[in-house]
């Protein structure tokens, strides 16, 4: 089976796609019936159509939004029919460029219910895995999902809240899809070394699926609660011990300038720390990497900076995987941005620490202190 949503959002990694795309070539055509009975449990409208965009097979939820016809009723229908006319157009040529590869991004419509009103819904599509390419999966995102989403649009960067909102429902459809997948490669039994890959690369994918989740669930815990003093000094503390008992491959190096310092925060204060430890980390590939953490403090802010001796940026990157426009690159980094916002920070990124060809990537979190802890 396909892929509900382009996994190139929570992969760092380019070429992920394509190679997701090669995996599933290589599935054999799975008994209908089977998958039939895993797509009607998932929590999101989905309808399988065929190269003529005839509807085959609803599911339960589906059927909810498409009308009153029983699941035979709708077998042979347009699923065109269904779409608002002004918007039927661009829906056709959106299908059929999912035939051919995975999308990176939901696409929106409108679609006429049985009461004639429109209803603004999230559409993402991918080919079933067989080599005719004669059916499709659709999944809906629920529409009461986008619509809770469009009503943060008053909150920073909630665009890419709302696309990472919409993922997070349609990603457990993925899940459930991509563990399936795994049962089905071990019934079918293809030879064993591509059998090892197949299995790396779905498992791969879960692991990013469940990350995402994660992030998603945390921005919104985020949103909502509310901000208190913390001691930052001891957030920096507790980061670091934390990264120390996850992390075997990393050597800490702490200079902490700073005593009772008190910012206003929350309980992600922490999570902000450790994540910009663990992107540093991942970016580094020398096997003898160090990270450095360092608090400073000046009349009016902390000052938290930390720096690694790996690579640093790429040429040319714009310094893409710390710009928080760029969430593909990595959710982690979205994550952090999100907090710093909230605490009315900012991120930023400074020469290289070491002149070297090994050039580390330096960033630095700067946080506004309390009133109760300005310097007067």
């Amino acid at each position: 089976m396909g892929s509900l949503l382009g996994l190139r959002t929570c992969s760092a990694r380019r070429g992920y796609n394509r190679r997701m795309a090669r995996v599933m070539s290589c599935i054999p055509r799975t008994d209908e019936h089977l998958s039939r009975v895993l797509i009607d449990t998932l929590p999101n409208p989905v309808c399988i159509v065929d190269s003529r965009n005839r509807v085959r097979f609803v599911n339960r939820r589906a059927l909810g939004i498409l009308g009153d016809m029983s699941p035979d009723e709708l077998v042979g229908h347009s699923l065109f029919e269904f779409v608002a006319p002004e918007d039927r157009e661009r829906a056709e040529r959106d299908l059929e460029r999912c035939t051919t590869h995975f999308p990176s991004n939901p696409h929106e419509y409108h679609i006429v219910d049985r009461n004639g009103e429109r209803i603004p819904i999230v559409v993402t599509a991918a080919a079933l895995a067989c080599g005719k390419k004669d059916e499709c999966i659709v999944c809906v995102g629920a529409a009461q999902s986008l619509d809770m989403s469009r009503g943060r649009e008053q909150l920073p960067h909630s665009r890419g809240m709302m696309y990472l909102d919409i993922l997070r429902h349609d990603i457990g459809n993925q899940l459930q899809i991509i563990l399936s997948s795994i049962e089905l490669l071990m019934e079918n039994k293809p030879d064993e070394c591509k059998q090892s890959e197949l299995l790396s690369n779905v498992l791969e994918a879960v692991d990013c699926c469940q990350k995402i989740i994660g992030y998603t669930e945390d921005i919104e815990r985020l949103v909502v609660e509310p901000l208190r003093p913390r001691r930052v000094d001891l957030a920096v503390r507790k980061a670091i011990v934390g990264i120390y008992e996850e992390r075997a491959d990393v050597d800490l190096q702490a200079s902490l300038g700073v005593a009772e310092g008190t910012v206003m925060a929350d309980r992600f204060l922490e999570s902000l720390i450790k994540g910009l430890i663990n992107e540093l980390c991942e970016c580094n590939p020398r096997k003898d990497k160090w990270v450095s953490v360092d608090i400073d403090e000046t009349e009016t802010e902390y000052l938290i900076e930390v720096s690694d001796n790996g690579c640093g940026l790429q040429p040319n990157s714009d310094r893409s995987i710390f710009n928080e426009r760029n969430v593909q690159d990595s959710p982690g980094i979205h994550f952090c941005h999100a907090i710093i916002q909230k605490y009315r920070g900012r991120l930023s990124i400074l020469e290289p620490v070491l002149k070297t060809p090994h050039r580390g990537i330096r960033a630095r979190i700067t946080l506004p202190r309390s009133e109760s802890s300005r310097i007067s």
